[in-house]
Formats: structure tokens, sequence, C-alpha cells
């Protein structure tokens, strides 16, 4: 579990390195941080405040436990954006750990950010914005869980403006997208073809079409059918 967590961050600073080894010298062995440290790749400087994902992390868990809103410098799709946001809760999926909570210049009631778009980080002395719908936080839990279970494939998209950002959001911001005549876009991604995803791309609705591959085409129209046949009429 702890290699699988250090594996979802790209890098870390010297410090953090430093600060990860002290902690686990004194519940692992040489031989087992052998097997998990290399794994770790150190960078010079790095996206958040002083370079280090441990102080981003440290501003989050002391803003959710205060109650407080934190101001970030956040690099999405658009670019480098302020963002303030009321954290609710850490999570960690396959391709990062994110933030999970109210933006203020969001329409959504829960967003997540990744940690590692975050270029600075400021705790600030504005109370957060209580989580009014914990189930929809449960079911973003739910739907961002770690899809490594099942076969990895190619998934391609054709999806409508209005869940753009969320796609670039899932798969970055360095993903080709195709701009089709009816307005709408296309998209390839390498995903994990498992349950877990097509209960993500069933809660977009009628802003999202599977047009590839075959298998995961296949994978929705059972699940479709398997849903269909416990409602029919006895």
């Amino acid at each position: 579990m702890l290699a699988s967590a250090l594996g979802t961050v790209k890098s870390f600073s010297k410090n953090d390195v430093k600060n990860i080894k002290s902690k686990l010298y004194s519940f692992l062995s040489e031989h087992q941080l052998e097997k998990i440290l290399p794994a770790v790749s150190v960078k010079d400087g790095g996206n958040t405040k002083n370079g280090s994902v441990s102080w981003c992390l440290e501003v989050i868990n002391r803003a959710i436990a205060e109650n407080k809103k934190i101001l970030t410098a956040y690099n999405g799709h658009e670019g480098i954006k302020l963002r303030t946001i009321s954290p609710y809760k850490l999570h960690t999926s396959r391709d990062g750990i994110y933030i999970l909570g109210r933006c203020d210049e969001h329409d959504t009631a829960i967003s997540r950010f990744r940690i590692d778009r975050i270029e600075n980080i400021e705790l600030t002395c504005e109370k957060s914005v209580p989580c009014e719908n914990r189930q929809e936080l449960s079911d973003m839990i739910k739907f961002s869980k770690d899809m490594s279970f099942g076969e990895k494939g190619t998934a391609v998209y054709v999806f409508t403006k209005k869940i753009e950002k969320v796609i670039y959001d899932r798969y970055g911001s360095d993903i080709k997208v195709y701009h089709l005549p009816d307005g709408r876009m296309r998209v390839s991604v390498d995903e994990y073809l498992s349950n877990t995803l097509l209960g993500w791309i069933f809660s977009m609705g009628r802003d999202i079409e599977v047009i590839g591959n075959l298998t995961l085409v296949n994978m929705m129209k059972n699940k479709v059918a398997e849903w269909a046949g416990r409602f029919k009429e006895g």
C-alpha cells in the first residue's frame, strides 16, 4: 500500500525524500526501504511552495482540521488560475493525490484538484464552506478510486463542451482533442477498462459518447443489459 501511494506522485523534493526516509526508518528494514525508495525520484524546485509536496499536504491537512479555505495558484488546462478552495478530503487515486472540496470559482458543489498541479498554496483566515452533501463527496471518491483492476486499453470519447474541463482534469492538459463539426470534441486516451470507469462514464450522462474500443463498448452494453434485467416486470 505504501509503495503504491508513493508511486502516485511523480517526484519529490530533496527535503521530501529526507523526511520520508526518517519516518520510514522507524518501522521498516533497510531491505524494505531499498524496494520502496528507488521508485521515488528527486526533483530540484517543484510545483508547490518551497518545492515541497509535503508542505502542500501539510497546509491542506491544517485547512481541513481548522475549517479554513486555501488559496492556490492552480495550473489547469486554462493555465495558472487562482482558486479559493474549501478542502474536505485528500484522496489518492491511480494518477495522483487530489483535493476534494468546494471551489469559489466553480459552479459545482464539489470539485477535485490534483496536488501536482498546484504551483503555490496559502492558508487563509476565511472559514471554509461546509460540505452540504456528504453523499456527493462519497460518490466522487467512489468514482475516483484506483482503476487498475481492469485490462488496460484505449478509450475513445466524443463529448460536449459542458464536460471539457472534466475530461482535462481526468486525463491532463496534454491530451489531443479534435473538434468536430457538430460542436462536440473527440479524444483517444489510455485507460483501465473497469467497472469503476463505467461508473464514471455513466455519471457524465448524455454529455459523453463512447465510440471505442470495442471491448469498452461491449462492457457498457453488457452493464446496461444487466441493469435493465433488474427492473423486469414480474
